[in-house]
């Protein structure tokens, strides 16, 4: 049986091929999809919803009242990942969550089903990545550098998740909490550096804003340290990294929890 089976999602995606994307994971995943449009959502017959917000729909929602005819923790929405501030904010009253466009496959599954829990009121919490007491988030892209930083952890006795962009991060961030980012600062889609800037701006949730992120960099530039540091990161390490560059990051982590506590 599939993650999402007998589910009914409607998705209202006026792309051609966008809809057909998502509708084929949803199909995979067991869901019975029905499609709809903005407009015609409000007729029901759904369980959850995934709503794609391009330009009219954005206009849409910031001039319409908050109650929009659903129940907003219901349905997901689809923006454009460059989307202003002052537009996510006019649109987040309508919606459980803003997902950035095209949404990652592994996170919106994640997110649906999730959601689909709660309705039953069986909802279950997300995997922790806490052993020695640490949730861990890796961000890379290089599959090789994945296993090799994967690897150091393992070897001190951590678990982590792991991230392929920055946009991956956000997302990841808001589905589960965790008390240290791993950064690389190039990144596909979303870069490091922009991820940090969103991060510390409330893009990820308001109790992530203070979370600790290293950022792993191949750039040995004091002035890319000085962007890095403006940008809002903890830390900064530079590759080829050391199974012990990753361990003294952790313990200057660590040391800075106590002292917040002392």
């Amino acid at each position: 049986m599939g993650r999402l089976s007998g589910r009914k999602i409607a998705l209202a995606v006026r792309h051609p091929g966008l809809r057909a994307e998502i509708g084929q994971l949803l199909r995979q995943a067991g869901a019975k999809l029905i499609e709809r449009t903005i407009e015609t959502l409000t007729e029901g017959g759904w369980d959850l919803a995934v709503v794609d917000c391009d330009t009219a729909a954005v206009e849409k929602f910031q001039s319409s009242a908050p109650n929009s005819g659903w129940r907003p923790e219901r349905v997901f929405g689809l923006v454009a990942i460059n989307l202003g501030n002052q537009e996510r904010q006019a649109l987040r009253r309508h919606f459980r969550m803003l997902l950035g466009r095209p949404a990652h496959h592994r996170t919106l599954m994640d997110l649906l089903v999730k959601a689909s829990e709660q309705i039953d009121g069986s909802a279950t919490t997300p995997p922790a990545f806490v052993e020695k007491g640490l949730r861990i988030l890796v961000a890379e892209d290089d599959e090789v550098l994945q296993r090799v930083i994967s690897n150091s952890l393992a070897a001190l006795g951590y678990q982590c998740q792991l991230a392929p962009n920055g946009r991956a991060v956000i997302e990841a961030a808001n589905i589960s909490r965790f008390d240290v980012i791993l950064m690389d600062a190039h990144m596909p889609e979303m870069d490091g550096l922009t991820a940090v800037k969103q991060i510390r701006s409330g893009e990820a949730g308001m109790h992530n804003r203070e979370i600790w992120i290293a950022t792993i960099t191949a750039d040995h530039r004091p002035e890319m340290k000085e962007m890095a540091l403006a940008a809002g990161v903890n830390d900064f390490l530079t590759k080829p990294l050391s199974l012990s560059d990753i361990e003294a990051a952790l313990q200057r982590f660590l040391q800075s929890r106590q002292t917040v506590r002392v």
